[in-house]
């Protein structure tokens, strides 16, 4: 006899990628998600979502599609930034405003603080951000396996330093590439970090260190460098080739991202950026 009985609901995903990618670097932002993609880093049943917001970051219907033709899964959230405004997502020290030189000459990143968010994502137990300037090499999915609440690369130059004394240190942090599973996901941890983001004394590098001050009490697992590969200002070719030998994900940190507007001059790892760009069809657009 057929069983006419309905199908089961599809299984909501408990874990998710989540990152952020506008309108300014649709080239960066397409190149990562094709190679998520492409890599084989997203397990079954993980969703991958884009945090957006229409000031802090814009992305239009013709770069949706873009994405979506990479990967027809994915979900676009819009963010609830109500937390922020054009002060608070200056960089501030004791009360004073920093490094307003440097900001003037780097891309707008008001979208940092969006990563805030991710702390009230209460519907998933585990996640994974890694930012949208990232080029992934290798599967980085099995991060979700660990057993650990926390879990990211110390900052610093990347070297082959496997588990960086296994959190048994209190290395600065790089805010690239995290992983985040409760009990650290929830509306106490996201309003902790709203109140210091308010008191404009912790955020001299955005995020970075207030997520920082935020875990100074927290255990931290802290991954290889080969899962937040920082690439260097002028990296030599030989530089680049140890990367792509080694590296799970090469992060284009700062300023290094603008090499990437130039010709490759037969550097293998701008030349795979190239040649995933063109496999997504979207344009080197990036601009501040």
């Amino acid at each position: 006899m057929e069983d006419t009985s309905p199908a089961p609901p599809p299984r909501q995903a408990r874990r998710a990628f989540v990152s952020c990618i506008t309108d300014n670097f649709i080239g960066l932002g397409g190149v990562f998600l094709q190679s998520l993609v492409l890599s084989r880093s997203i397990p079954a049943n993980t969703d991958v979502v884009l945090l957006t917001h229409p000031v802090y970051a814009p992305l239009n219907d013709e770069n949706r599609n873009l994405l979506l033709r990479i990967h027809p899964p994915l979900i676009f959230e819009e963010a609830n930034a109500d937390f922020l405004d054009d002060e608070l997502v200056k960089r501030w020290r004791d009360g004073k405003i920093v490094k307003q030189g440097i900001d003037a000459d780097l891309p707008n990143k008001k979208s940092v603080y969006l990563k805030l968010c991710l702390l009230r994502m209460e519907r998933y137990e585990a996640l994974i951000w890694i930012d949208s300037d990232f080029m992934v090499l290798r599967g980085v999915g099995g991060v979700f396996r660990l057993p650990f609440s926390l879990a990211l690369v110390a900052a610093g130059p990347s070297r082959h330093g496997f588990g960086v004394d296994f959190g048994a240190s209190r290395a600065p942090i790089n805010s690239g590439f995290m992983l985040i599973r409760k009990p650290h996901i929830g509306m106490v941890w996201f309003e902790k970090a709203v109140s210091l983001l308010h008191e404009r004394s912790h955020t001299s590098i955005q995020d970075q260190s207030l997520l920082q001050h935020l875990w100074r009490d927290s255990d931290i697992f802290y991954l290889p460098h080969t899962y937040n590969w920082k690439m260097q200002e002028d990296a030599s070719t030989a530089f680049c080739k140890e990367a792509l030998q080694n590296a799970r994900a090469v992060h284009f940190v700062g300023v290094t991202k603008w090499r990437l507007l130039q010709p490759s001059d037969g550097n293998p790892l701008y030349d795979r950026f190239h040649e995933l760009r063109q496999m997504a069809g979207v344009p080197l657009v990036m601009s501040g």
